[in-house]
């Protein structure tokens, strides 16, 4: 028997029942069960559960409104061994199951056969009990227990990952002193972790018995979170919160920003929400993610440009099988969105992890995932923003991916900034792919999408000296069109790997491709570049840079293409396929000088959302203090 009399949930409900069977257990609305008929209830589906094969370390997902069917059915899966995972029917359509399999009654007269009488306790404390959602963490039975016997006084801080919560004591407070429950240990620690002096900020680690076991089925995201804990027994744990606090004098944490002072993300968020324009708010760290109100923003949105099916096609094939081309094996996309790309080549890595900020579209592309048997076990999902790279491994991908995202980035700084991060998550020679640019050069500045110049990619080289090679081309596309004939995409290469410069190669003037044609196949050259071609994607009398590929292929050689000096001009290399060697290629595009132009655009005042965000930072800075106002502002789809 526990330290509480009980060991699990399910014995405790079982003694008191005994105890006082008719005193009232639940109650929702009308509907009220004493603990003498939740018990007996619990026990007859108990049964029926078992009977369908469900025992230990096996979850059952309910999808049931709140009610006392619900704490019913919570009850009886812990008394069959299983653990559960909540899903209320009464929730939006997008995180509600996609289908239903089977389906269960709680009046079904073959349920109520069952007998009624307790049955023996088939879970250990260390057995799995709850999964938290949307992440999968799973709660064992110890911590369910040591949870509900201290959880008295007011919740106000849940790292829900942690497993447990950290409360305040109902005392009259200023500020936001935390204390941590009775069976949780919190250390406020450095980059080394080790303890810091009273006062000192650091970072937020949470131990004890009621830490979590982990995220179900992901033993990577678990090792990221889920470290050694220096101070407890051997083999005992700690989590990483990722929170910045620091310890007061009288024993409590202070949450932090990143200037020490104290923010309420919840608070901030709160505070967002209750804007006119937005129905819904999420901060992390320093960025808050807003729902719009779609009337408010219906005000200000033009009708975007109308695209071939074909074009969107082959928009889609060109992306993944450049992508393909850098023999991915373990992947990091930032912003998977509807999950395009993950779809065609997460199939043919070791292990692909995307990020969004939405939960809404976490939650589809976790059910997606579940229902693809060649995802299912390699595909990790997790919800944070784009610059933020806290419990991804460093040192871990070959390949990162930021496809079409970075057109929703509020700035090139940002960008640059994303664009740092990711790469020191890289191995040595691995390479992010950086997808479906726009050269502003080409399009008026009042763009509502960031629009990114070729030269700034020679500007981040010299900044992120762990960059060794820039291989930008223009998109491949027969089609031309909106989707092909101002983008780009560049591929970024890290330290450790060989790289060929194209800097060199000699420069070859051709007036057509069939003058291209006969030299190659008189001359042969192993390498020749072309200068200055004009594009016929833009003009009208030029070179189709689909179909110059097309000729270097059938020739036998490798092709590129790429921006030239002029916007509406481009530059190729071809190189002979017998002296194709080992190595990236680097320095296809040659920036030239750009007289101090901006090498990104300003997209926010063209945003529709823009005038929306305005009025929104506006709404924060009368609400806040100024040091509580996020510092950046982004819109998400609901």
């Amino acid at each position: 028997m526990g330290r509480y009399g009980w060991d699990c949930l399910q014995q405790a409900v079982q003694q008191q029942a005994a105890r006082t069977p008719h005193a009232p257990a639940v109650t929702c609305g009308a509907d009220q069960l004493s603990y003498a008929e939740l018990n007996a209830r619990a026990n007859q589906l108990a049964r029926h559960l078992l009977a369908s094969g469900l025992g230990p370390e096996r979850v059952v997902v309910l999808a049931l409104p709140r009610s006392v069917e619900l704490v019913v059915a919570l009850l009886a899966v812990l008394k069959s061994g299983a653990a559960s995972l909540v899903a209320p029917a009464d929730q939006p359509a997008e995180v509600r199951p996609d289908r239903v399999l089977s389906e269960l009654r709680l009046d079904d007269p073959g349920l109520l056969a069952h007998p009624d009488t307790d049955l023996p306790a088939r879970v250990l404390p260390r057995s799995a009990a709850y999964l938290v959602p949307p992440e999968g963490v799973v709660l064992e039975h110890s911590a369910l227990v040591d949870h509900l016997h201290w959880a008295r006084g007011h919740p106000v801080y849940g790292p829900l990952t942690c497993g447990d919560t950290v409360r305040a004591e109902e005392l009259e407070i200023t500020g936001w002193p935390v204390l941590p429950g009775a069976d949780t240990r919190v250390h406020v620690l450095d980059e080394r972790l080790r303890p810091v002096p009273v006062g000192t900020e650091g970072q937020l680690y949470a131990s004890g018995t009621g830490l979590a076991r982990g995220y179900h089925g992901r033993p990577a995201a678990t090792a990221a979170r889920f470290v050694a804990c220096p101070f407890g027994a051997p083999g005992e744990r700690m989590y990483r919160t990722g929170n910045l606090v620091r310890r007061t004098a009288e024993g409590g944490l202070e949450f932090l920003d990143g200037h020490g002072l104290p923010v309420d993300p919840h608070e901030v968020a709160a505070v967002a929400a209750a804007h006119p324009g937005v129905t819904r708010a999420l901060v992390l760290g320093s960025v808050c993610h807003l729902v719009p109100n779609e009337v408010v923003l219906g005000e200000f949105a033009a009708d975007p440009p109308l695209t071939e099916p074909e074009q969107t096609w082959e928009w889609q094939d060109a992306t993944v099988a450049r992508i393909l081309s850098l023999r991915p094996r373990r992947v990091l996309e930032i912003g998977f969105d509807g999950g395009l790309v993950l779809g065609r080549v997460a199939p043919h890595c070791e292990s692909y992890w995307g990020t969004e900020v939405s939960p809404e579209a976490i939650a589809r592309m976790r059910a997606a995932v579940a229902e693809d048997s060649r995802l299912a076990s390699k595909v990790e999902l997790w919800q944070q923003a784009a610059d933020e790279v806290d419990g991804l491994p460093a040192g871990f991908f070959d390949t990162v991916i930021v496809n079409a995202v970075a057109q929703r980035f509020p700035s090139g700084a940002y960008l640059a900034a994303v664009l740092t991060k990711v790469v020191a998550l890289l191995a040595p020679g691995g390479a992010v792919f950086v997808g479906d640019l726009r050269n502003p050069r080409l399009l008026p500045a009042e763009q509502p999408e960031l629009l990114v110049d070729p030269d700034f990619f020679a500007a981040l080289r010299e900044q992120v000296p762990d960059v060794d090679s820039v291989d930008l081309r223009l998109k491949r596309a027969v089609h031309h069109g909106e989707l092909s004939r101002c983008r780009y995409d560049v591929v970024l290469r890290k330290h450790g790997v060989d790289t060929v410069s194209l800097r060199e190669v000699p420069v070859l003037a051709v007036s057509d491709l069939g003058e291209l044609a006969e030299h190659l196949e008189l001359v042969r050259p192993a390498r020749v570049r072309l200068s200055g071609v004009d594009n016929r994607r833009l003009v009208d009398d030029g070179i189709d840079p689909e179909r110059l590929h097309e000729l270097a292929e059938g020739l036998e050689y490798w092709a590129a293409t790429t921006w030239s000096a002029r916007p509406d001009r481009f530059d190729a290399v071809l190189v002979a396929r017998e002296h194709l060697g080992p190595g990236v290629f680097d320095d296809l595009y040659l920036p030239g000088p750009h007289s101090g132009r901006e090498l990104t655009s300003d997209p926010m005042p063209w945003r529709p959302t823009g005038r929306l965000l305005d009025s929104v930072r506006a709404h924060l800075r009368r609400e806040l203090p100024e040091y509580m106002v996020p510092t950046t502002l982004v819109v998400v789809s609901g």
